[in-house]
This record gives structure tokens, sequence and C-alpha cells, in this order.
């Protein structure tokens, strides 16, 4: 697996340093700003970055929310909000996006899928109007869809096939966001090699930057006693998440009698609503209410503050394609414990405490520990992702689509 700091191992980094063309892209993505979320915000700066590099991008995305513009321009592209049903809209989106892409496509040199629901939109337009067309690939679950995404082994079995052939439709190219994201492309969905690039996503370290935010007075907020200790978690509840261990490791820590007490706090998105919904009642179904507390999202500009607060950042995911939270997080020096066996010690390497995936004993342990007994001082993750890098790779994988 390669490391944060190498080149991606494809051809298309080899032209990178060739004088580039302008193109006219069509990116269609099922999720897009003001929606906030790791994948959102990667396909905003691609956006925008494309488009001050020269580029005429049209973003094609769902109506979420409800109130935002059904068409606008933003950050320089122009930027088409389709309504689709509120129940299952990436599904939805999947199925109807297909045929406003393909009348954008008509004037476009090239389409880019960001994300599951995308594909098939974006790659059947691309079909219909014989363009090329290159798919971003976020994670590949595989046979993680069978085991702690909650999901019923008929639910998780439609998402697997569907994942499969979403997969196999013969993109131009394919865009990983990681070294383990490919590795699984390739061996779990038997794309080829040669038609797959890593373009790692962007951080903006500046905005991490420690010396520019201050801790929250978040323990006297919450009316904790001062010996308490803060372990937070930000980010959806979505089934790869690992929400359902992070409660399962509170209630261990709930009976442990050493004396070390730890508040679980979440800042929880409201999307999926079903997976919020079966959070809390989890909470409160199991008597942890007073050992947790659930908070809404916080705008961007306060989330540093609530981060530098905590004793530890907890990143429990059955599986990360990249992981925004984690580097965020170490972006900002807090001391982290994440999950193993993925892409986490790709990205962070010993900038985080590492357990099991699904292990909500061993997760307890490391919350008590590293909120306990956190590294001094902190030491902010050095500035790798950027989004020169991010963009060159993207455009080096253009110019092997759309020569």
């Amino acid at each position: 697996m390669p490391s944060p700091s190498s080149n991606p191992p494809s051809g298309a980094t080899s032209r990178v340093d060739q004088p580039r063309r302008t193109r006219r892209v069509v990116l269609v993505s099922d999720h897009y700003p003001p929606v906030v979320g790791g994948a959102e915000t990667l396909v905003r700066e691609l956006a925008e970055g494309l488009a001050a590099a020269g580029d005429s991008v049209t973003v094609v995305t769902q109506r979420v929310p409800r109130d935002a513009p059904a068409r606008e321009c933003l950050g320089g592209c122009e930027i088409y909000r389709l309504w689709v049903p509120p129940r299952l809209g990436r599904l939805w989106f999947l199925v109807f996006a297909g045929f406003t892409v393909a009348r954008l496509v008509r004037g476009a040199d090239l389409v880019h899928a960001a994300g599951y629901a995308a594909m098939w939109p974006a790659w059947w337009a691309a079909w219909w109007r014989g363009r090329a067309v290159v798919a971003t690939v976020y994670e590949v679950l595989g046979e993680q869809w069978f085991s702690g995404t909650g999901l019923s082994r008929w639910t998780a079995a439609g998402y697997r096939w569907l994942e499969r052939r979403l997969m196999r439709l013969r993109f131009t190219r394919y865009l990983c966001i990681s070294g383990y994201t490919s590795d699984r492309l390739v061996r779990l969905a038997e794309v080829a090699a040669d038609r797959v690039d890593i373009a790692y996503p962007a951080v903006d370290y500046r905005f991490w930057d420690p010396e520019r935010h201050a801790p929250r007075p978040l323990r006297s907020e919450l009316g904790l006693e001062a010996g308490t200790r803060i372990a937070l978690f930000f980010g959806r509840p979505g089934v790869s998440k690992g929400v359902d261990t992070l409660l399962a490791a509170v209630r261990e820590m709930a009976s442990d009698e050493s004396g070390r007490p730890v508040h679980c706090v979440l800042l929880l998105a409201k999307e999926p609503a079903d997976r919020r919904a079966a959070a809390l009642r989890t909470i409160e179904q199991t008597g942890i209410a007073d050992r947790v507390t659930v908070l809404a999202p916080v705008p961007r500009s306060e989330l540093p503050g609530y981060l530098l607060a905590a004793d530890c950042v907890v990143v429990p995911s059955l599986s990360e394609g990249f992981g925004y939270s984690a580097i965020e997080s170490a972006s900002l020096g807090c001391p982290i414990v994440a999950t193993a066996g993925h892409v986490f010690e790709e990205v962070l390497g010993s900038a985080a405490s590492y357990v099991p995936v699904g292990d909500a004993r061993a997760l307890a342990a490391a919350i008590r520990d590293t909120a306990w007994n956190p590294p001094h001082p902190r030491r902010p993750l050095a500035p790798i992702f950027t989004l020169a890098r991010h963009l060159a790779a993207v455009q080096a994988a253009y110019d092997w689509a759309n020569p």
C-alpha cells in the first residue's frame, strides 16, 4: 500500500508536467454543499479548483436541502440541483439524473462521476453522447456490507450487488482517494489496475491550524465535573461510521470502576435520519444517557473549538476511503482513537491509537487510556494532502481520458 507522501502508481501521473488543455466538464455528485460532509467538501473543492484553472464546470446534484436553489452560479461553477423524492433520494438520483446529465453533456468534453449514486447517470449519459467518463471511488465495502452496518442480510446483499455492478461499468478512468481504496477496487471489483489512479483529497491546513482556534469551554457548558474527560465523535451516523460500536464502548466504560470518568459527545449530523434516530433510541434503551451528549452539527467555523476541547477524538469507522474527520483532527494535533485495517494507518501513521474494527471493549479501553493519558505536546499532522496535488492527479487522469 503506498504511503501518503508517495506518488500514485499509475501512468496518469506521468502527464502532470505537460501543458494542460482546458475542458468543459460535467461533474455529477449525489450531494453537494450546502450538504456537509467529507465527500461534499472534496467535490466542491475539485469543482472550484477546476474552474479556477480555466475549465468550464457544470455540477449536477440533488436538491438538498429542499430550499436550496434549483440552479445557481457558485464558485465559478454552474450548479444544477434536481428534485428527487426525499426517501431513498440517492437511489432516485441514480435512476433519474441521467436525463439531465445527457442534456448537459452535449456541449461537454468529459463527464466525471463522484460517488456511487452518480456512477450510473454519468456513465449512461457519457455512453449515449460518446464522451469519456471518469469516476471517483470513495470506498469499496465488499463483504463489509454484511458485518457491522446494521443492515439486514437481504438489504446488505442488494447494496453489495449494486456496488459490484456500478464498479464494473467500465469507466474510462477510475480515481481512488487512497491506496487502500485502490487496492480494494482492483481486488474486489476486479477492475483492471491500469485504469486506476490515486488522487488523495485536499485538506485545508490553513483552516485547521491549531494556532487559529481556541478550545471551547465544553466541559462547563455541559455541566460536567472538573475531572471528567471528553471523547468526541463528529460526522454522519452512516452505516460504515461505527456509531453503534462507539455506543457499545460507552456501555463498557459505564461499568468501569477505575474512577476515570469519560463523557462521550456526539456532534451527529441529521442525515441519514433513520440512523440518527436509531442511535438516539440506543442511548435511551441502554441507560447511558448520562454518559452521552448528542449535539446537532455545528458550523465549520466552530468545529475546531469543539475538537480542541476534547481529550480525544474517536473515529470508530468500519471502513473509510480517506477519513476527513480523522485527518482534520490530526491537523489540529488532537489525540485520536481510530480503527485499524483500512485507510487510517495509511494517512495517519503514528498520529493515532488503533483498535480492531467493531471491538467495543478494545475501543472503550483505548478511549479511556487516550483521554486520561493524552500525548504531550500535541503535534499537528504534516501538511501532505494539498489541493494542488489533488487537482494535478485529477487533471492527469482527464488528460488520459480525453487527450
